[in-house]
């Protein structure tokens, strides 16, 4: 996928947008607006930070495929500043990735964006959101203290033993 992004752009082409068809709401768009090697690459490293690839369809196809299944995301000119992604069933959701532009973080956009998820979701039945987070992230824990979150419990996580 790479590099046929990368073939488009260089070739003055751009991608604008994004469509998957969900099983209840039919097509779901969100613009990418990809026009230089750099928009390309930025996009490319978000995939990358939340591992997820444009081949891991089933995971999107879980995520899609329940009740409350939300893509949110502050743009400027066209570019991502920040974007997230819940989904859940009944009354709780889970934040399944968020991203915040290098030079928009720190300024309330996590937060916000949050917040909005929160606006949208209530009104559906939702009354908690959940995520997990890195207790040494420091950014992370920050962000959590703002949002008012509360740890639900610790997870042990042993990179060293192979399950």
């Amino acid at each position: 996928m790479a590099a046929e992004l990368y073939a488009m752009v260089e070739n003055g082409g751009q991608v604008q947008d994004v469509t998957v068809e969900h099983p209840v709401y039919g097509e779901i768009s969100a613009p990418l607006m990809l026009k230089t090697p750099q928009d390309v690459q930025a996009f490319l490293q978000r995939m990358n930070a939340y591992r997820i690839t444009p081949l891991d369809a089933e995971f999107l196809g879980r995520c899609m495929g329940m009740e409350h299944f939300l893509a949110i995301g502050y743009y400027r000119g066209g570019n991502a500043v920040c974007e997230a992604l819940f989904t859940g069933e009944g009354q709780n959701v889970t934040l399944v990735s968020l991203y915040v532009r290098a030079d928009y973080r720190r300024q309330g956009f996590a937060k916000a964006i949050i917040g909005a998820a929160s606006d949208i979701l209530r009104p559906r039945g939702v009354t908690q959101i959940s995520t997990r987070i890195y207790s040494r992230n420091a950014a992370q824990v920050a962000l959590m203290r703002a949002a008012a979150g509360k740890k639900i419990r610790t997870v042990a996580l042993l990179p060293g033993i192979s399950i």
